[in-house]
């Protein structure tokens, strides 16, 4: 189960946020990412986000590298699209990639306005025990884990501040449902290649509500 693990673990690590705005015109967003994990670095990603003003797609690619790829050779490839209606991120399909040293897994599912209604595994998981059960409503009024990493904020507020934090995402990933809590922690300047100027800095805790092992800690 290691690549959906690393999954989650990547997605808060990235810090990948992609504003969505109300204009009419179509934005492309690409960035290259270096993960690290209290201080190592552990991996490399590159997303790219097209957003529109009802619609989106973000794809992002990723892999272990140094010490860590010793330890599990970990590739994924991830894609989401679905609408964007009255400032809300409504998810329509999700589909991953995962692959180690030892299988390929691929994991598809598919949403209706936030309302999960299928999901393909193959090959299935077979670590099932153990596990707190996923009920129907813990499938209701989610976002996938890319989806999530588009960041709405409400019309009339500042993209940079309190507004662009302060949530809680209900995120299902076709084998989890977790929370990612949310909270604004200040601003900062940076200065990066395409990007000069003031950013938020949000703090995120992990909060698993469904699918995880009973003795996992939030």
């Amino acid at each position: 189960m290691l690549p959906i693990a690393c999954l989650r673990l990547l997605a808060p690590l990235l810090g990948l946020v992609f504003v969505a705005t109300t204009s009419a015109h179509a934005e492309t967003v690409k960035a290259r990412y270096s993960v690290s994990l209290i201080g190592l670095h552990i991996g490399e990603a590159s997303a790219e986000g097209r957003i529109e003003s009802a619609h989106y797609k973000v794809d992002l690619n990723a892999h272990l590298t140094g010490v860590a790829s010793w330890i599990a050779h970990v590739k994924m490839a991830l894609v989401s699209s679905g609408m964007i209606r009255r400032g809300e991120v409504l998810p329509s399909a999700y589909a991953t990639t995962s692959a180690n040293s030892h299988m390929v897994r691929t994991l598809r599912m598919s949403l209706a306005a936030g309302d999960v209604k299928a999901v393909q595994i193959s090959p299935p998981f077979e670590d099932t025990e153990g596990r707190v059960p996923v009920t129907a409503a813990n499938k209701r009024n989610v976002l996938d884990p890319m989806s999530a990493l588009i960041m709405a904020v409400p019309p009339g507020k500042s993209l940079v501040g309190p507004a662009a934090c302060d949530r809680t995402l209900p995120i299902y990933d076709g084998v989890v449902r977790f929370d990612l809590a949310m909270s604004y922690r200040g601003t900062r300047n940076v200065a990066v290649k395409g990007y000069s100027g003031p950013v938020s800095v949000c703090a995120v805790r992990y909060r698993p509500i469904s699918g995880h092992k009973i003795d996992s800690q939030s």
